[in-house]
């Protein structure tokens, strides 16, 4: 055997192990393709055509199902044009809450690290 031949068999083993569920999809529907063919090749030549026919009208369906087709609202903008006005605070923002970080202590909250005497 060539060595092409035995890493062929080689990778068609470590396939087989590692990828067992695709391998069988792929197998299922090699027998149904196979199946469906051998079942087609039976039939007489009229049905085969009206077989045809019915296909190639789906696919057909399928093709211009998957086009896109114009909207009729493509012309209209999705935003407005217009600006959106601002709001308007009812209470103004405390300039306490404002200045973070500030080295000012708190006089609301006196240090608590103190202990009381």
């Amino acid at each position: 055997m060539k060595i092409k031949h035995i890493m062929l068999l080689i990778i068609t083993v470590l396939t087989i192990g590692f990828l067992q569920p695709l391998v069988m999809l792929i197998g299922g529907f090699t027998l149904i393709a196979g199946v469906l063919a051998w079942i087609y090749s039976d039939l007489p030549p009229e049905k085969q055509n009206a077989w045809e026919s019915r296909i190639a009208h789906f696919m057909e369906q399928l093709r211009n199902g998957l086009r896109k087709q114009p909207k009729p609202y493509a012309d209209t903008p999705i935003l407005d044009s217009e600006p959106r006005p601002k709001i308007k605070r009812s209470t103004p923002v405390r300039e306490e809450l404002v200045q973070v970080g500030s080295n000012t202590p708190d006089k609301e909250y006196p240090d608590r690290s103190a202990t009381p005497s």
